[in-house]
């Protein structure tokens, strides 16, 4: 979306030096919320699982006259690509883009509402390391090139253990001047 290549743009020739390790977790933070919001949509694990340890009743939901258990070693698995699209946990516009919704950075939302890191106990360590290098690469990526997705690409999504584009994302880079 050009209003979002525009918004990132900015943000970076704005920064009129070479950036520190400080201004990478303290700065950015237009390009932190595309991230987030990328993640979001498309998280690079699609799927948690969990082993159940103790027989477990759920909270019955209104309207269903049904309440739910989960056996002792029953295995659940929560989609965070279809959670992303939830309009009960996002709202209506669930299933847009909007890095709007990362105003506040990385711990806008708690670990269950955005799971992509997964959740504690199992919670990633290298979390916040991996935000920062991925603000590191799309810092210099912009700084030095424009890109477009190639014209007529369709992209589709390609499940599994880890989420995949059947057929790639081809771009086409320029070196900025």
């Amino acid at each position: 979306n050009k209003k979002y290549k525009e918004k990132l743009y900015a943000e970076i020739d704005n920064f009129q030096r070479k950036p520190t390790y400080s201004d990478f977790n303290q700065s950015f933070k237009y390009l932190e919320s595309t991230l987030c919001e990328a993640l979001r949509l498309n998280p690079s694990v699609p799927f948690l699982g969990r082993s159940c340890v103790q027989d477990t009743k759920l909270p019955q939901i209104d309207g269903e006259d049904k309440q739910y258990t989960i056996r002792k070693r029953d295995v659940v698995l929560v989609s965070n690509y279809a959670m992303a699209r939830n309009k009960k946990v996002w709202g209506d516009d669930a299933e847009q883009y909007k890095p709007e919704r990362w105003t506040k950075g990385l711990n806008t939302f708690d670990q269950y509402k955005f799971s992509v890191f997964n959740i504690n106990p199992r919670l990633c360590l290298g979390k916040n390391f991996a935000v920062q290098e991925a603000k590191v690469f799309g810092f210099y990526f912009l700084k030095n090139f424009q890109f477009e997705m190639k014209k007529g690409h369709s992209v589709i999504v390609k499940g599994g253990a880890i989420l995949n584009m059947e057929n790639g994302l081809p771009i086409i880079l320029k070196a900025r001047k």
